[in-house]
């Protein structure tokens, strides 16, 4: 809790102002509220700690919302709802209680539910063409002209996603109207946060059937994994050296992040390799060709074993580290899928009841970009086409939600008229079928 206690002129009184008051951050960040001169933006640090607060509030808000109501709503099937002798059981015995319904954005439920129905979009469209990662690049211009004197891109988060948001949209426009890959007819994406804050995209995207990718010179089209040339292509050059090289790692910087037991967790430098090699399991060996040339990045000489995947177009377009990679087999499908939605990272041992409430909490972190993206109200996925999720059930084991504290009987005869999407499409084709 983060209240702040208040004591009243003229009595002995306590006031306690909770987080959710509307007065609760000019309070608690004196500093940035005062009478004129507006500082909330000049504030550094003290900003990102107001932003974070701020989306912790709000988030910790909704939880105890679900965590004080969730006894009031549980959920069972219909048939066994009226299978129950009342003298055996009350409402307030039965049914499985929502502890964290798939409505709260980021939640477990939601997030496999949004998987499911990126698994539907592939069952439909075949297996995704296109994987494709954007992070953020704190030196675009779009930023670094809007600081303030004596800024820097860290003291602005609020910049970092209103830009990224802008920059997400203007690629995925780039990708459906030029047809840098072909002509698409289905993507998924979602935004994850990295360590050090920055927003991050991951992207499905699902060509045309003549458009798939199915050849070694389709991916050459598409794909690159050397250096441009920094004579006939200067400004793609710095980009791939700012942005697409990994590491450097392995026996030059063995302390590298991504190393683990002497070993790149990434399998970088990557062998060297003349010519695209297409495998089965749908992931192709790219060309790296041996043309001799090294470049110093980060103090370590690199080269074409060190490049991350890149659409040259996309990159000198946008100027920022933009990962693209081929899925051309249905192997490699559910683990993309599963690496897109597998939600924030953490490590937890649960002992006794779990408590799906706690659980989202412990070593939950927020950074100040995600914060500033929640409050801005921002999409962390999306899915083109639409999907609409029926409720495939047999007769009358369509879910029921009910409040344990009425009859069992006003239970039963509710539930009984009540329609699941299914039922009510198929009362829809009757009634249109007359």
């Amino acid at each position: 809790m983060r209240d702040v206690i208040l004591h009243l002129h003229g009595n002995n009184e306590l006031m306690q102002i909770n987080e959710c008051h509307p007065a609760y951050l000019p309070l608690h960040y004196v500093l940035l509220f005062p009478h004129e001169y507006s500082t909330i933006l000049r504030a550094g640090k003290l900003f990102q700690e107001f932003l974070v607060d701020a989306w912790a509030a709000t988030e910790q808000n909704r939880l105890t919302y679900y965590k004080l109501n969730q006894g009031k709503i549980r959920a069972e099937l219909y048939q066994n709802l009226t299978d129950i002798d009342p003298n055996d059981l009350q409402p307030n015995q039965i049914g499985q209680r929502f502890v964290l319904p798939s409505s709260f954005v980021g939640g477990p439920r939601d997030m496999f539910e949004i998987f499911q129905d990126s698994m539907a979009i592939t069952r439909y469209n075949q297996h995704p063409d296109i994987f494709l990662t954007m992070t953020a690049n704190p030196n675009w211009p779009e930023i670094t002209s809007a600081l303030l004197l004596h800024q820097k891109p860290i003291d602005r988060p609020d910049l970092i996603a209103r830009v990224f948001e802008l920059k997400r949209k203007c690629l995925m426009k780039e990708i459906e109207t030029n047809r840098v890959f072909g002509n698409k007819v289905a993507h998924v994406f979602a935004i994850e946060f990295q360590k050090r804050g920055l927003p991050h995209m991951h992207a499905l995207l699902f060509l045309k059937g003549p458009d798939k990718i199915r050849t070694c010179a389709q991916v050459d089209k598409l794909v690159c994994a050397e250096f441009p040339d920094p004579k006939d292509e200067p400004m793609l050059f710095e980009t791939i050296k700012c942005c697409m090289v990994h590491g450097p790692c392995g026996a030059r910087n063995p302390q590298a992040p991504c190393m683990e037991n002497g070993k790149c967790t990434k399998r970088y430098p990557r062998a060297f390799a003349e010519t695209t090699t297409m495998y089965q399991d749908g992931y192709p060996i790219y060309r790296r060709r041996n043309n001799g040339q090294a470049h110093i990045v980060r103090g370590k000489e690199v080269d074409n074993r060190d490049i991350v995947l890149y659409n040259a177009y996309l990159s000198k377009r946008f100027n920022c580290h933009i990962n693209v990679e081929v899925c051309a087999g249905m192997r490699c499908v559910k683990y993309i899928h599963k690496y897109i939605y597998k939600g924030y990272d953490r490590t937890t041992m649960v002992l006794g009841l779990i408590n799906e409430i706690q659980q989202y909490l412990d070593t939950r972190y927020v950074g100040p970009p995600e914060a500033a993206w929640r409050i801005f109200g921002y999409p962390l996925h999306a899915e083109i086409p639409t999907v609409v999720r029926l409720a495939l059930h047999l007769p009358g084991m369509h879910r029921v939600l009910f409040n344990p504290d009425e009859s069992l009987e006003t239970i039963v005869s509710r539930a009984g008229q009540q329609m699941s999407t299914l039922t009510g499409f198929f009362c829809m084709l009757r009634f249109y079928g007359r």
